[in-house]
């Protein structure tokens, strides 16, 4: 998703008011590489990872 988008209210992106607000959204991954969000192959993989080991308890 665009992380700038309409209706993220007081945030500066719609990950941002994702992550202020943890009650109402589920668990934010950021994809990102060394400059930034962004989706690669690698960064994927890692997302993968983290999401296994969030739900693996």
């Amino acid at each position: 998703m665009h992380h700038s988008v309409e209706g993220r209210g007081d945030a500066s992106s719609a990950i941002q008011r994702m992550k202020k607000h943890p009650e109402s959204y589920p668990p934010v991954i950021e994809d990102r590489d060394s400059n930034g969000l962004k989706i690669t192959n690698n960064s994927f993989k890692e997302a993968l990872r983290e999401l296994d080991e969030l739900f693996a308890a």
